[in-house]
Order: C-alpha cells, then sequence, then structure tokens
C-alpha cells in the first residue's frame, strides 16, 4: 500500500504514519551519523595498533564501544518506529527493514529516505571493512609477538634434545639475539 501526497486531505491514519515517517528520517540521520562516528573510532584504534600505543587503544576503544552501544539504541528505536508504521498502515505481517516500511509512506519521504538508506548502507559497509582491517592487524601484531617470543626463548634456552634442562645463554647466544 503506498500512500499518496498527505497534503491532499488524507485521513488520521496518513497523517500519523506520515508524522512517523519523518521521526524514521531524523532516525535515520542520526543512525549515519553514528556510523560515521564508528568509522572514525575505528580508523583511531588502527592508528593506535600501527603506533603500538596501548593507552591511546585503550581510550579509542572505549569510545567505540560507546558509539557501538548507542548505534544499537538507535537501530532498536528505529525497527520499533517501523513495526509502529507497518501497524498504522495495517502490513503487521511485512518485513520490517526500512525498504519495506518505504512501501507505506508518501511518496516525498519516500524520497528523501530512500538516499538515507543508500548512504546508511554503505556506511556500515565501511565500518565492517574498517574493523576486519583492525582484526588483521592485531592478528599481523600477535604473530609478530609469538615469532618474536620464540626467538627469545631459542636463544635463551638452546637444547640440544628434548630431556636436557634449560642452559645458561653462553656468548654465541647473545650474538645471536642481537642479530636476530
Amino acid at each position: 500500500m503506498t500512500l499518496t501526497d498527505s497534503a491532499n486531505g488524507a485521513g488520521p491514519a496518513t497523517r500519523a504514519i506520515t508524522r512517523a515517517g519523518k521521526r524514521l528520517k531524523g532516525l535515520l540521520m542520526q543512525e549515519l551519523l553514528q556510523q560515521h562516528r564508528i568509522l572514525a573510532a575505528t580508523v583511531q584504534i588502527r592508528e593506535a595498533i600501527i603506533e603500538r600505543d596501548t593507552l591511546a587503544l585503550g581510550c579509542c576503544q572505549q569510545a567505540h564501544h560507546e558509539a557501538m552501544r548507542k548505534a544499537e539504541r538507535l537501530g532498536a528505536d528505529r525497527m520499533a518506529l517501523s513495526r509502529e508504521i507497518l501497524d498504522q498502515a495495517g502490513q503487521v505481517d511485512s518485513e520490517t527493514g526500512i525498504a519495506g516500511v518505504l512501501r507505506c509512506l508518501s511518496e516525498e519521504l519516500q524520497a528523501n529516505i530512500e538516499p538515507l538508506r543508500m548512504d546508511l548502507i554503505i556506511a556500515a559497509g565501511n565500518v565492517e571493512r574498517a574493523h576486519l582491517l583492525n582484526r588483521d592487524l592485531l592478528e599481523n601484531e600477535l604473530e609478530y609477538v609469538g615469532i618474536s617470543l620464540e626467538v627469545l626463548a631459542r636463544a635463551a634456552a638452546p637444547r640440544r634434545d628434548y630431556s636436557l634442562p634449560l642452559q645458561r645463554m653462553g656468548t654465541p647466544a647473545i650474538i645471536l639475539d642481537k642479530v636476530a
């Protein structure tokens, strides 16, 4: 059911749907802004990982978690508003996503909300790619730390076989350690 222009003497249900549609537009704008904040926090986390700045990493992660919590709240509000619009339009069993809700709104609101929907999809994709990149960076850092520890352990305790206890590090092992 697509609603026509609400200015043409539409009934109270149509006006309520139009008001809810305008609230949905505002909520989508807030969600888009929040996705950009999450992306900015994710980039700051990446920079802290690259610089190996653990203090900055902790602060960035805290800001990131707060931004994610707010985005989750906005998403829940959007879903509730979507259900409200579908209920008012008499389409209770319809898809609660933005695309499903758009069918219940006027053409003007559809034209205003569709670009926001597309921008939100793009922003969420950018956030996901940034998270994957950060995860790859962290995995590389952990692999580097593991290899470094293995080199240090071999240099500190060379073994002839598995039955010998740890030996004191000799001069050649110190030279090897500095070269490694």
